[in-house]
């Protein structure tokens, strides 16, 4: 038998904004009852790797060999402090809807992002947010957004770290747990000179 392992490629939150983003999603579940992602973890998502063995979680010589290239590739990408400033919202089509707690991203920020892109060989453009409630229909965004779209939220942080989750998409119950962790390499923190 096959199976499938996702590796999740990933900014960690710390802990005082991860307990913020529960309490968010916990008052949606109270409004409009449970949705996908209630209970995943905080994060900036670069994207989801996925990959076929015959073990569960066996890490194949090609993406072996990738997740070492990422270890010598992120020496150049300093350690960075985020902003994250209120809500917004994706569309998805007509009916759906995700929203977001929004992370700012000024011309230097967004070249750092798109730095780490082209690292991670992915082929997207990362467009960071922290996700509160995913792709739920629009008559429960319509119920949630006038709230969101009232509320403010500012925070800081530092990220030093490219994290890499996985976890055995074969098994209907798995979650992500920690992998590996790439440090950047320079450890001096930078941002953009607003302050919030």
């Amino acid at each position: 038998m096959k199976h499938t392992t996702d590796y999740l490629l990933m900014l960690s939150l710390p802990e005082r904004i991860e307990n913020h983003i529960r309490l968010y999603k916990k008052s949606c579940e109270k409004h409009i009852g449970r949705f996908k992602g209630l209970y995943s973890q905080a994060h900036i998502s670069f994207g989801i790797l996925r990959e076929e063995s015959e073990k569960p979680l066996q890490l194949s010589y090609g993406m072996n060999n990738y997740f070492d290239a990422l270890s010598r590739v992120f020496d150049d990408v300093e350690p960075r402090k985020l902003y994250i400033k209120d809500f917004a919202y994706f569309s998805h089509g007509p009916r759906f809807r995700t929203i977001y707690a929004n992370v700012i991203t000024d011309n230097h920020t967004k070249d750092w992002f798109a730095r780490i892109d082209r690292k991670l060989n992915l082929n997207r453009q990362t467009v960071p947010h922290i996700t509160i409630a995913k792709n739920i229909t629009v008559e429960h965004f319509d119920i949630l957004w006038p709230h969101f779209s009232k509320l403010s939220y500012e925070e800081a942080f530092y990220t030093e770290e490219l994290n890499i989750f996985q976890k055995d998409a074969t098994s209907p119950n798995a979650v992500y747990r920690p992998y590996k962790r790439i440090a950047f390499g320079d450890k001096r923190p930078s941002s953009f000179s607003n302050s919030y």
